[in-house]
């Protein structure tokens, strides 16, 4: 067994269910983290606490997740494809119509904004578990690459006018703001609704420099 075959198996769903109770089991674990998650942080979450507030022994919890590590990986890709969903529904928009501003306002709300504080800390939560769970780090860089060839998408049909390179460039620049209005919330360096309210700004200072 080779070193990355052994950390797949130990990240990844132990049991995949296939009848609609089993399936209601997984939801239940996972959405049962996710409260734990958000009240008592990362550092507190342990499999029995898992367990506990899931309503099951952790050998129960076992049959489908190995560990805490899988729990959390599995919330941390479905937490990732819900982003991609909101790009996604970028674009049902007329893009070209739209101003700069328009466009960094919609993309603010669609994509970053938090409405909850819950789920602002549930994202502070799983942001904490990318930067310990080095087998994250590879997963968050293939989602980093699809976010910036849709924005380049995004952009083209707003009509600026840039090479595609520069285009796919400029969708992981803005990618990467977000990474830092994230980890400077996650550090308690920054509040995150004012992080989110400059990284406004830096987007449009950006594309300002490439007019449509």
């Amino acid at each position: 067994m080779t070193s990355s075959t052994a950390t797949k198996r130990k990240i990844t769903v132990r049991k995949q269910p296939t009848q609609e109770r089993a399936k209601a089991k997984v939801e239940h674990i996972l959405a049962s983290t996710k409260t734990l998650l958000i009240e008592d942080g990362l550092d507190k979450l342990t499999t029995n606490h898992i367990a506990k507030a899931a309503g099951m022994s952790v050998g129960s919890l076992y049959q489908y997740f190995p560990n805490k590590q899988s729990v959390i990986n599995e919330l941390f890709g479905r937490w990732l494809a819900e982003v991609v969903s909101s790009v996604q529904q970028l674009f049902t928009l007329n893009m070209a119509e739209l101003t700069l501003e328009e466009f960094a306002d919609v993309v603010m709300a669609q994509v970053y904004s938090i409405e909850y504080s819950g789920e602002m800390q549930y994202e502070i939560e799983l942001g904490k578990a990318m930067l310990l769970y080095p087998e994250l780090h590879e997963v968050e860089r293939l989602h980093g690459e699809r976010i910036a060839q849709m924005t380049a998408d995004l952009l083209e049909k707003m009509k600026i006018k840039a090479p595609r390179a520069t285009l796919v460039k400029l969708g992981y620049y803005i990618y990467g703001l977000n990474d830092l209005s994230e980890q400077l919330a996650w550090s308690d360096k920054c509040d995150r609704l004012q992080s989110l309210q400059w990284q406004r700004e830096a987007m449009l200072a950006l594309l300002r420099m490439y007019p449509s």
